[in-house]
Formats: C-alpha cells, structure tokens, sequence
C-alpha cells in the first residue's frame, strides 16, 4: 500500500487498486488503516487484461447519510432514494477490506457487472 498523490494504491492478486482519498491528510488517515470518508471512488486496474474499471464504494450508513441530507434539499425527491450505476456496498470502507472486496469482484468476474469500464 503507497500513497501517489490523492490516490491510495493498493496491489492485489488479481488487480491493482486506486482509492481516490482527495488530500494528503486523508491518505495519511488511510494509509494507517482507519476509514477516509464514509465512500471512496475506486479504480481497478485488471491484472490478466490491464483494463480498467471504475465505480464507488459506500456503506448502508453512508447511503442512509445522503437520503437524510436529500431529504432537506430535496434531491431525489426529496431523500426517498438512491441509485449509482456503478455502486459497490461494503460493511466497511477501511482501503485493505475494500481492496479484498474489489479483488474478490474482478477474480469472481463479478466486477463486470459492479464496475464501469473506464473512459481513459
């Protein structure tokens, strides 16, 4: 695990991984093992093909969080729910568990159908 400006890396049997932590104190705070934010955007780089796939990882309570704050904006008509194309929901957003999660996705073949193919 390194960090390489806002991203933290992480090298998993079957895929690199790119945690997007957004400023340097957030990486430190990951780096060390305790949760960043409450949801991460991700970027998987595939070992056996080098494509790469991109997505956000959150938890229940992270999900719950932003349909309470919508509730007041009314975003969503007005909080009732939420959808991502490319979401991913853990129990947990410390960077080893979600790499584990993301690296258990693409050697199941499941992270095509969890992630999007990246852009660039």
């Amino acid at each position: 695990m390194h960090v390489d400006g806002p991203w933290l890396v992480l090298e998993r049997p079957h895929c690199t991984i790119r945690l997007l932590l957004g400023d340097p104190a957030a990486a430190a705070v990951a780096e060390s093992g305790g949760p960043a934010t409450a949801n991460l955007d991700v970027v998987v780089l595939v070992a056996a093909d080098g494509s790469a796939w991109t997505g956000t990882v959150f938890t229940l309570d992270d999900i719950a969080m932003l349909m309470d704050s919508w509730e007041a904006t009314g975003e969503c008509a007005g909080g009732r729910y939420f959808f991502s194309s490319s979401a991913v929901i853990v129990r947990s957003v410390a960077p080893e568990q979600v790499a584990d999660v993301l690296d258990h996705l693409v050697a199941s073949g499941e992270y095509v159908h969890a992630l999007e193919p990246s852009s660039s």
